[in-house]
């Protein structure tokens, strides 16, 4: 099968994601931006990947109208953040590629992490003022206070076992 991977990263885990994918299934591999339907209609298999931020998937619309000039394609997309894999993180995905618009597309969630060295300003910045805002509650929940935790500082989540169900999905 003839593939291509296309991804957005900010901190580099989508990307690295990205790279795991088209390496174990000998796809392409490119960041997203200006890629034509007629090009990618060359390929047997499309994957999107992109980090989430505040609660989105990042360039996911564009992705989604690219999408729909696919008919037929086997496709799938994958969003990746600092949370854990779970239903919260999944239904990201699920938002931005809704079953009923797109009801053969594979949806993935990975976990990321945070690299506060590569983040830009903005990101910063967003992760500030929700760390000051958790600190204002008078009693912060066991949830709140692992997210302070978390948001302390950079980490890394990745893990090349969580692609496995995107692999089954592509292959099945």
């Amino acid at each position: 099968m003839k593939g291509i991977v296309l991804y957005c990263s900010q901190t580099g885990f989508t990307e690295r994601y990205a790279q795991w994918i088209a390496k174990e299934l000998g796809f392409d591999c490119a960041p997203a931006g200006k890629q034509k339907a007629a090009a990618l209609s060359l390929y047997d298999a499309v994957v999107f990947g992109s980090w989430v931020r505040a609660g989105s998937l990042v360039n996911a619309a564009q992705f989604a109208r690219l999408l729909l000039r696919l008919p037929g394609k086997k496709a799938a997309v994958f969003g990746v953040g600092a949370r854990p894999a779970d239903a919260v993180s999944l239904a990201v995905v699920e938002k931005a590629f809704p079953k009923e618009r797109f009801p053969s597309l594979g949806r993935f969630y990975f976990p990321g992490g945070m690299c506060y060295e590569k983040m830009g300003g903005l990101s910063r910045k967003m992760l500030q003022t929700y760390a000051k805002m958790l600190k204002k509650q008078k009693e912060p929940t066991e949830e709140t206070r692992k997210i302070l935790e978390f948001l302390g500082t950079s980490f890394d989540c990745t893990n090349r076992e969580a692609l496995r169900p995107l692999f089954d999905f592509l292959k099945g």
